[in-house]
């Protein structure tokens, strides 16, 4: 099934989770999965004026809404103002 692609509307951005994938490229992690404060945005609304496609965001714990997808890495739509930071 192919994947539709989701842009987001007025101050919202889609992030996803970064990947750690070691190098043999089998990742396996020794504590429960627990969701990543770190996010990379793949997507931003025409109102979105602090952050950037591609660049790192640290977001509030409770912050945006789960995207479902068939991809194996879970995105995230969230707005702008919850963002606490972009990483240099």
């Amino acid at each position: 099934m192919e994947e539709k692609k989701i842009m987001p509307l007025l101050d919202r951005i889609l992030v996803t989770e970064k990947t750690q994938t070691p190098d043999n490229g089998i990742y396996l992690p020794t504590t429960p999965t627990q969701r990543s404060f770190l996010l990379q945005c793949i997507a931003s609304g025409p109102d979105v004026k602090e952050i950037k496609v591609g660049q790192t965001v640290l977001i509030a714990k409770y912050a945006g809404v789960e995207v479902p997808t068939t991809s194996d890495q879970k995105q995230y739509i969230i707005r702008e103002c919850d963002v606490l930071g972009v990483m240099a």
